[in-house]
């Protein structure tokens, strides 16, 4: 199995990677009402991030990454990474878990640390990637925030540089997430395609 963190993809060839992750997703998602059922688990969403990135400049050969994390009010978590190649080939995993009750305080503590409610749109330097993390987030009583981090080789995108409490809010919940699913969960991984 490939665990590989990094960015998403951001090439000509998106669609039959996209497919593939909306494929991912779907599975997911058809699962989630008969674990809600079962588990009697909140599955609301309450944190969701897409991650998009280019390896730069191209090592032979230049990979693009996909990721998707979703985390729900009650402790599901979902993740799912795809990896594909200039040269075509596409390798990747998903997998879920839940989340037990002190990870999902652990989740609840990175979430209020970071003031995920008052994020906004900005950059992170980045020598080796060019990309973009969408984060939603989803509060109580109809509080929502959605931004995105840049990252990128300069500082040009006319967006505010990102605090370092911005930064470690998407690698706290992106690492919380993929232990939630390493350590308790279930993997589904994919064929190399073509």
């Amino acid at each position: 199995m490939n665990k590989t963190k990094g960015p998403h993809m951001t090439s000509r060839k998106a669609p039959a990677f996209i497919s593939l992750t909306f494929l991912l997703v779907s599975l997911a998602a058809a699962a989630l009402p008969s674990l809600a059922q079962t588990s009697g688990l909140d599955v609301r969403p309450l944190v969701r991030i897409e991650t998009r990135f280019t390896e730069i400049p191209p090592p032979p050969p230049q990979l693009e990454t996909t990721e998707f994390t979703f985390i729900s009010r009650g402790g599901y978590v979902f993740k799912q990474s795809g990896i594909r190649s200039a040269a075509g080939t596409l390798d990747g995993v998903a997998g879920r878990g839940f989340a037990t009750h002190s990870e999902r305080e652990a989740i609840r503590e990175i979430l209020t640390r970071g003031q995920i409610g008052l994020q906004r749109d900005c950059v992170l330097f980045s020598p080796r990637l060019v990309g973009e993390r969408r984060i939603a987030w989803y509060g109580r009583n109809g509080r929502r925030n959605a931004f995105r981090v840049v990252s990128a080789p300069d500082l040009s995108s006319g967006l505010p540089a990102c605090s370092a409490q911005a930064s470690s809010l998407i690698e706290g919940l992106e690492t919380l997430a993929g232990l939630i699913v390493v350590e308790g969960g279930e993997f589904f991984v994919t064929p190399p395609g073509p």
